[in-house]
C-alpha cells in the first residue's frame, strides 16, 4: 500500500510496526476498530512475521486488562472493545504503560518523563549514533545502548520497571529491526530512521 501520514484525528500506538502497515493501508487508516484476523494478516504478508509469533502478540493484546489480573498482557482493551464481537481496539489503546509500551525504549522517553509516547527525536538520534560505523546499527551497538538506557532508566526514573517482561518486549523489537526489515543482523541507518521517524516499511 501507498504511505501516507496520519491525519490529525488519526490514532497511532507507541509501535513503529504497527503505526508503519497503518500509515501504508495494511490497517484501518484512521487506527480505529483494528481487529485481530487484520493483524495476523498485516504481520504475516507484508512484514513475512512468523504466524505463531503474531498469534502471541495478538493473544495477550487481545485480553481484557484489569488491575487485578495475573496475565502478562502486553495490550489492552477496555469493557465495552472486549465484549464487541468481532473484538477490536483502537491503536492508541496500545499506549497503557508497562504493556506494549515500556521503559527504557529506543525511540519513546520514559512515561515518567512524557505520557505522550511519541517519537523523541533525542532518543531516536542517540540510537542512529550507536553504530560503530555509521552505516549499520547491528546486535552489538543495540544491545550496548540498550544496557545504557536501562542504566539511565533506573538511575533517573524513581517508577523505572525494567525487568524479565520488557526484557522480553525489547529483545523482540530489536530482533525485528535486525532480521526481518534488516539483513544478516543489521539495518542502514536510512532504514531505521525511515521506520522509527516516518514510520515506512522500507521498500528495498
Amino acid at each position: 500500500g501507498q504511505w501516507q501520514a496520519p491525519g490529525p484525528n488519526d490514532k497511532r500506538s507507541p509501535c513503529p510496526a504497527v503505526n508503519s502497515l497503518t500509515n501504508h493501508g495494511y490497517l484501518p487508516r484512521d487506527g480505529l476498530g483494528v481487529t485481530v484476523d487484520m493483524i495476523h494478516t498485516a504481520f504475516q504478508e507484508v512484514l513475512g512475521v512468523d504466524p505463531l509469533i503474531v498469534q502471541t502478540i495478538t493473544d495477550n493484546d487481545f485480553k481484557l486488562d484489569t488491575d487485578n489480573s495475573s496475565l502478562v498482557n502486553i495490550g489492552v482493551l477496555n469493557a465495552a472493545e472486549f465484549n464487541a464481537t468481532p473484538q477490536f481496539l483502537n491503536l492508541d489503546d496500545l499506549k497503557k504503560h508497562n504493556k506494549n509500551e515500556h521503559d527504557a525504549s529506543f525511540s519513546r522517553l520514559d512515561a515518567y518523563f512524557n505520557a505522550s509516547q511519541d517519537l523523541n527525536m533525542e532518543l531516536f538520534q542517540r540510537l542512529y549514533n550507536a553504530s560503530a560505523d555509521g552505516k549499520v546499527l547491528n546486535k552489538y551497538d543495540a544491545n550496548k545502548h540498550r544496557v545504557q538506557l536501562v542504566k539511565e532508566c533506573r538511575e533517573y526514573n524513581p517508577t523505572c520497571k525494567f525487568g524479565a517482561q520488557e526484557l522480553i518486549i525489547e529483545t523482540g523489537e530489536t530482533a525485528f529491526l535486525l532480521h526481518i526489515l534488516g539483513h544478516k543482523g543489521e539495518i542502514t541507518l536510512d532504514h531505521l530512521y525511515s521506520f522509527l521517524v516516518l514510520e515506512q516499511i522500507p521498500t528495498d
